[in-house]
C-alpha cells in the first residue's frame, strides 16, 4: 500500500509536469472505485487549470480553477504522467490530457478514489474524511513531548497506535517498524510504558525514516511507481521491514516477524526493547 513517502515522492514528481497547466480534455475510463466516480467529473475538469497539489497524510488534493480534485491511491493505485499517446491500460480508471502528457489514475483492487468537489463545497465533501486524522509527521508541533502527551495513557502497543493515525498521520506499516527499530523500542511494548525520552527518541526517528524515504523514493515492494513511472529504493535500505530470519545489521540476530492488527511486523529482538 502507497504510504506517505510514496504519496508526497508521487505529489513532488507530478509538480513539474502539471502545475499551472490546463486540462484539455478528461475521461473517466472505469468509474467504479471504493467511492464511485462522478460520472460529470470529464466536463467539470475539461477546460480547468490546475493551481495546487497538496497532500493531506494519504490523501492528494489537486486544486483547479473550475474546483478539486481529492486522490487517494489506495492499496494499488498509481497516478502517473505518460506520453499523451501511451495505450491505455487493463485497470486505467481515468486519464486526464495535459498539453503534450497524460495524468493516469491506475488501480487493479480499487480501493482508491478520485472525488470532485466544486469551488466552495470542498470542506462539505473532503473534511469528513480528514477530521479524525492527527498532525502531519512534519509538523513543527509534532515532537516528543506531544507523542508522549498523546500516547502516555494508552495501552495500546505502540505499533498498532502509530498505524491508527489518529496522533500522527503517514506511519505506515513499513516506516512504523523501521522507526520503532531506529528508536530501539519494542514494537509490542505498552505506549504507556514507554518513558518521555525514548519517545523523543521515536519522533526524530519517524521524521529522519519518512524524510528519508522520500529522498529515496519510497518503496517498491510490489508495483508502486511514482509520477514519473520510476521505482523507490528505499527498500534497499530497510533493516527490519520484509527481514524475517535474515541477520540484523547491528547486532546479527535474526529480525523477527510476528503479527499486530492483522498486520505483518518486524523488530530485532536484542536492538529492541
Amino acid at each position: 500500500m502507497p504510504e506517505l513517502p510514496e504519496v508526497e515522492v508521487t505529489r513532488l514528481s507530478l509538480l513539474p509536469h502539471v502545475l499551472n497547466r490546463r486540462i484539455d480534455h478528461a475521461q473517466v475510463l472505469i468509474p467504479k472505485l471504493r467511492y464511485p466516480i462522478d460520472p460529470t467529473l470529464s466536463q467539470r475538469i475539461t477546460g480547468a487549470t490546475i493551481t495546487r497539489i497538496e497532500r493531506r497524510s494519504k490523501y492528494l488534493t489537486i486544486t483547479t480553477s473550475q474546483g478539486s480534485l481529492m486522490v487517494h491511491l489506495g492499496m494499488t493505485g498509481t497516478l502517473t504522467i505518460k506520453p499523451l499517446d501511451a495505450p491505455l491500460l487493463k485497470h486505467d480508471h481515468a486519464h486526464f490530457s495535459i498539453g503534450e502528457h497524460s495524468l493516469r489514475f491506475n488501480d487493479p483492487r480499487r480501493f482508491g478514489a478520485l472525488l470532485w468537489a466544486e469551488p466552495g463545497n470542498e470542506e462539505n465533501l473532503f473534511h469528513p474524511l480528514l477530521k479524525k486524522l492527527g498532525i502531519e509527521p512534519f509538523d513543527p508541533l509534532f515532537t516528543g513531548e506531544y507523542l508522549w502527551q498523546h500516547a502516555r495513557q494508552r495501552q495500546q502497543a505502540i505499533k498498532p497506535l502509530l498505524l491508527s493515525g489518529d496522533i500522527v498521520v503517514g506511519v505506515g506499516n513499513i516506516y512504523a517498524s523501521e522507526a520503532l527499530f531506529k528508536a530501539g523500542i519494542l514494537p509490542q511494548r505498552s505506549a504507556k510504558r514507554i518513558a518521555k525520552e525514548r519517545y523523543q527518541r521515536l519522533a526524530l526517528a519517524i521524521q529522519d525514516t519518512l524524510q528519508q524515504a522520500i529522498t529515496l523514493g519510497g518503496s517498491t515492494l510490489r508495483d508502486f511507481q511514482h509520477g514519473i513511472e520510476q521505482n523507490g529504493y528505499f527498500q534497499i535500505h530497510h533493516q527490519v521491514y520484509d527481514r524475517e530470519q535474515q541477520p540484523c545489521h547491528h547486532c546479527q540476530s535474526p529480525i523477527r516477524r510476528i503479527r499486530q492488527a492483522q498486520r505483518s511486523t518486524f523488530y530485532c529482538p536484542q536492538c529492541q526493547r
